[in-house]
């Protein structure tokens, strides 16, 4: 596979995600924490294997990592495809992971939030279900925004792009209803 990676550095931290797992580095290169990206999200792993098979959990690709000076958090995305636990086929559903940090200290503990993206396709280019790849962020004094380009999880056509707008205040405060 290759790669899909997020970098972020700010209040003395390094984070970066690379596929399904993301570290915290102090900025002289010391490695401080690690965790798979799937867990940071709450979710199950991508795929356990035991004597008795394999089951396989939420598909977690396209990490992207962003340090807000302005508040002094840390964001991380992640797009999340459902999968069947039985052959990790995609199950149709497909969600937009934000976690932010709830301190400067990314070892800490984060607010975690979803997005259905599974129906945000542009009816003009075919119907879904749909996935968000590729989501790109940024932000600015008010709000965190996520771009995705939107692709039939059927036969991924093309279904349009869409532009995600988020309170950044609501994501840092843990406020799911702001």
């Amino acid at each position: 596979e290759r790669p899909d990676m997020g970098l972020a550095v700010g209040s003395g931290y390094v984070v970066e995600a690379v596929n399904n797992a993301v570290a915290v580095y102090d900025t002289s290169g010391h490695l401080l924490a690690t965790e798979a990206t799937s867990a940071l999200f709450g979710l199950a792993p991508n795929y356990t294997g035991t004597a008795s098979g394999t089951t396989y959990g939420p598909f977690p690709p396209d990490p992207k990592v962003y340090y807000d000076a302005d508040t002094g958090r840390f964001f991380v995305t992640e797009l999340v495809l459902a999968s069947d636990p039985a052959t990790g086929d995609f199950s149709g559903t497909a969600a937009l992971y934000i976690a932010v940090s709830q301190s400067s200290v990314p070892t800490g503990s984060w607010n975690v939030f979803n997005l259905d993206v599974t129906n945000d396709g542009d009816a003009a280019y075919g119907s879904c279900p749909c996935f968000g790849d590729q989501p790109l962020i940024g932000a600015d004094n008010y709000g965190f925004y996520v771009n995705t380009n939107a692709f039939s999880l059927e036969k991924f056509a093309f279904r349009g792009t869409q532009i995600y707008a988020i309170s950044k205040q609501a994501l840092v405060s843990g406020n799911r209803t702001g």
